[in-house]
């Protein structure tokens, strides 16, 4: 969280039991795609990183794993077009738990 000189995130794809990621003002990260690499992933948090857009999660479509879902980039319509993008079962907006 709010680590402002990290700009990449290395592949995820041998965490074999990653199973949640959050990132929350993360303004360095642009590219997504090594979390989605991540082969158990079933809740994915991304908040405060307005800098953000609807491509940028196109790595995440049809995902095999993920579930859930919780984007606020920034504006209502970005967040429902991220939501749209990813069809997720369960998108979550404001009424989220986290399971242990």
């Amino acid at each position: 969280q709010t680590l402002k000189h990290v700009t990449c995130l290395p592949d995820l794809s041998h965490l074999e039991v990653l199973k949640r990621v959050h990132l929350e003002t993360m303004k360095g990260i642009t590219d997504l795609e090594p979390i989605s690499s991540a082969p158990k992933l079933e809740e994915l948090f991304i908040l405060d990183c307005c800098h953000l857009r609807e491509n940028d999660f196109m790595c995440f479509k049809g995902h095999p794993t993920l579930k859930k879902a919780l984007i606020a980039v920034g504006s209502t319509k970005a967040n429902q077009k991220i939501d749209e993008l990813l069809q997720l079962e369960e998108a979550c907006r404001g009424d989220f738990s986290f399971e242990v």
